[in-house]
């Protein structure tokens, strides 16, 4: 296993726009020749154009513009400092009966091949920060009971185990909570 030696400032939260069009396709592409679960799910583009999955984007961080059954969220690119685009993140500051069950405040995913390398734990802590920032302090996140790596990121973070839920899929999610103390 490798050192986990990444800290909050090697990566940034950066909102997607045109100039990552590249680098997303690269990422997409990757993720979906490895396969596996793909998170966060705001991620897919279900083969529309960068420009269109941009606009979803923009419409999803607002109440009177998201989907239809879904809550506002944000999404953000993880950027390295050198430029890599390592994942993304979800953030949402609201909560509906469906995602106090599974879902919860923040959604993360960090792109095949950089992942074990810390980004996870990196990313979580600066939603964390952005969440605090939305005067959320009581944060639930949640994760496929299978998902491991997942769980021990949301660990290390702080969040302590809740409940394990069967969700509308049938399948079973574990839910934690952390006091988000960050300022």
């Amino acid at each position: 296993m490798q050192k986990d030696t990444t800290s909050q400032k090697d990566i940034c939260l950066v909102l997607p726009d045109s100039s990552f069009r590249e680098r997303y396709l690269d990422m997409m592409e990757e993720w979906l020749a490895f396969g596996g679960r793909l998170n966060p799910a705001a991620l897919r583009n279900n083969g529309a154009p960068y420009e269109t999955w941009l606009h979803w984007m923009d419409g999803d961080r607002y109440e009177n513009s998201c989907p239809e059954g879904a809550v506002p969220q944000t999404l953000y690119f993880a950027v390295c400092t050198d430029g890599r685009l390592l994942g993304a993140v979800t953030i949402r500051a609201h909560l509906d009966e469906k995602f106090m069950l599974d879902g919860g405040n923040v959604g993360y995913g960090v792109r095949p091949t950089e992942r074990r390398k810390g980004y996870a734990k990196a990313m979580l802590r600066l939603a964390l920060e952005k969440l605090a920032e939305s005067g959320v302090h009581d944060v639930l996140l949640t994760c496929a009971e299978d998902n491991i790596g997942s769980e021990n990121t949301m660990r290390a973070c702080g969040a302590v185990y809740e409940n394990t839920i069967v969700n509308e899929s049938g399948g079973r999610v574990k839910r934690f909570r952390i006091r988000n103390n960050f300022k």
